[in-house]
């Protein structure tokens, strides 16, 4: 699927290449904040038809221009340039238009916009439930407002501003302007979009000051970080458009920037894929980190909840804020059903320890760093065998509880699904990387006694994983125990993650390593 997106903050934009947002489309294209579709039509017509799209670019990352054309015949064209960016939760568009016919020319303009305020699961058709209404549109000069009353009492709006006096407003809220150009005489309409919920929003600024603060927060931001320079020029333009890429995944639910998962659809703290890029963010950008492992520990199970995976001590899943989720008709306040993000916020503390020597922020996490620590080696390993593993306790939760967390995803070589409790490769690699990294760290803080018993359970953990995870035959690693400790042999990438903990026996390790990057396993990209 090709689509252009931009995101700020909170607030991101998916469309067409051609920047629009077509009203009956299937794909999820819209303006997102809070899990809630704030806007599912963005349409643009010039005399009254779609123009053709000649370009489309972000080159700058976090601003899209969409170059259009609408021409009727040979003697000419209308251009249409729009430049789009977002910036404090509004979304700026400016449409400018160019007659390049050899004669004035007078031609209609018409925006088409309407939201829906769909919670994002049920874009996505991933849940249904129910929902609020919608209460219709207001407007003013100048401006247009889509209101919406949800089932959590929240209100939300639209609010749509213009500068350009329109000729007149459809009763779907099209909004028509006329244009009167000599030739090769431009004019631009600017547009704005602001999600608001119950009166909170944005703040809306002239567009050429709120691209210049945009601009200048980028600058800042390439900065603060670490300069990585080489004599190729392809590789410094990789790694500046890589920086650029994680500063537009920066969002802050309160507790600092973490990185989301990903757009579109996962653009919320996720404790897997947030710690995983926190950790190789570390030579670069130290403090994105920190705000990564407060928000994690701010969310910390702190109870038994069987409908969100919950427990006391476990590292969240993801976190939703969507009209379904501020319901309790998702588990997803957050949801902890993750196996892996617990021993990881530990691996993430340590590492970022090593990184910067920064001891004063492991004293502030130390309360959730012992709890993680606990929930490891009791509701992790809850029949006490010596793994850590899962198994899905809310009705609406994923079965599968690793980074491979589709249904069919931990399978026997037969065919037949792994029966849970699971215990995953991986993730005892990072049980053993947390322990490990950690005791050195509690010697420094005078805790003797709490380093060497992890120093005791670390060792365990590494004899048990070669006994009962390693399979002499094929020269490699289960990807997991099934609820019988049977191990599951199908041959996956999955073992590959226990490198990083250098927990593996060498020799074992090299042959991991050299299956990994064979043909059978290696395919370019992971």
């Amino acid at each position: 699927m090709e689509y252009s997106v931009i995101k700020e903050g909170d607030l991101f934009l998916t469309t067409e290449q051609n920047g629009d947002i077509e009203i009956d489309q299937d794909k999820g294209y819209g303006l997102y904040t809070k899990d809630t579709r704030f806007l599912n039509q963005l349409e643009l017509t010039i005399n009254g038809k779609k123009p053709s799209l000649l370009s489309s670019t972000a080159a700058k990352n976090y601003v899209a221009s969409i170059r259009l054309m609408e021409h009727e015949d040979d003697h000419g064209a209308i251009e249409a340039v729009r430049d789009r960016f977002i910036y404090d939760g509004v979304f700026y568009e400016k449409i400018t238009f160019t007659n390049y016919f050899p004669t004035p020319q007078v031609f209609e303009v018409s925006l088409s916009t309407d939201a829906d305020f769909q919670d994002m699961f049920i874009v996505r058709q991933f849940r249904t439930g129910e929902v609020g209404e919608k209460e219709g549109r207001t407007y003013q000069d100048g401006s247009m407002k889509i209101g919406y009353k949800g089932k959590d009492d929240l209100t939300r709006e639209t609010l749509i501003q213009w500068d350009t006096k329109e000729k007149s407003i459809s009763e779907d809220g099209t909004l028509y302007f006329e244009l009167e150009l000599n030739p090769k005489q431009e004019q631009a309409i600017t547009f704005s979009i602001t999600p608001v919920i119950d009166g909170q929003s944005g703040t809306k600024l002239p567009f050429d000051q709120a691209l210049t603060q945009l601009e200048a927060s980028y600058i800042d931001w390439a900065e603060q970080g670490t300069k990585v320079l080489s004599d190729l020029p392809l590789f410094n333009d990789i790694f500046k458009r890589g920086a650029q890429d994680l500063r537009m995944l920066m969002s802050d639910v309160g507790y600092g920037n973490v990185p989301v998962a990903g757009l579109p659809w996962f653009s919320v703290p996720f404790g897997r894929d947030s710690l995983i890029t926190a950790l190789f963010m570390l030579p670069y950008r130290p403090d994105e980190v920190k705000g990564t492992l407060r928000t994690l520990a701010h969310y910390q199970g702190e109870k038994i909840d069987q409908h969100r995976d919950e427990q006391p001590g476990k590292i969240m899943h993801e976190i939703r804020f969507g009209e379904l989720s501020t319901t309790n008709q998702t588990p997803f306040t957050p949801y902890y059903g993750t196996n892996d993000a617990t021993p990881l916020f530990i691996v993430v503390a340590a590492e970022y320890y090593n990184w910067t020597g920064d001891l004063e922020l492991i004293r502030e996490l130390q309360p959730s760093i012992d709890r993680a620590l606990e929930w490891i080696n009791t509701y992790g390993d809850s029949d006490g065998y010596g793994f850590v593993q899962y198994a899905q306790e809310a009705d609406k939760g994923f079965p599968n509880q690793g980074w491979k967390d589709s249904k069919n995803s931990i399978v026997h070589q037969d065919g037949q699904f792994a029966e849970a409790p699971i215990a995953l490769a991986e993730v005892q690699g990072y049980v053993y990387q947390a322990k490990k990294n950690l005791a050195p760290i509690y010697r420094e803080l005078d805790l003797i006694g709490a380093a060497e018993q992890l120093e005791i359970e670390m060792k365990q953990l590494q004899n048990k994983f070669e006994e009962d995870f390693w399979l002499e035959d094929e020269r490699f690693y289960a990807i997991a125990l099934d609820g019988k400790k049977q191990p599951v042999k199908s041959i996956t990438s999955n073992p590959g993650h226990v490198l990083m903990s250098e927990m593996l026996d060498d020799k074992r390790a090299k042959d991991v390593a050299e299956r990994l990057v064979g043909e059978e396993l290696f395919n370019g990209y992971g």
